[in-house]
């Protein structure tokens, strides 16, 4: 699943599940109105299972992505989130 944000200026986010070889996990990267790319994070906790990512943008060009990780302990799913520019 891939998730796409962009703001009034043309800057976007970008989000994705992406697998580490052992867990999937959400990652996410910034590009510019003017193309420049952002490096890539991982936004979700190793050693979790990660789903569903979904982001927002405002018009100042922050943006907010949430997920759901497996939370092995309790044995449900439960929503995290990161909150970046």
């Amino acid at each position: 699943m891939r998730r796409v944000a962009v703001d009034a200026d043309g800057d976007a986010a970008f989000a994705w599940m992406g697998f580490d070889g052992a867990d999937f996990r959400i990652q996410a990267r910034a590009r510019s109105a003017s193309g420049a790319l952002g490096t890539v994070q991982t936004l979700s906790d190793a050693g979790q299972n990660a789903a569903s990512p979904q982001l927002a943008a405002d018009v100042d060009g922050d943006a907010v992505a949430v997920w759901e990780h497996w939370d092995g302990a309790n044995m449900n799913w439960q929503v995290q989130g990161a909150i970046g520019p």
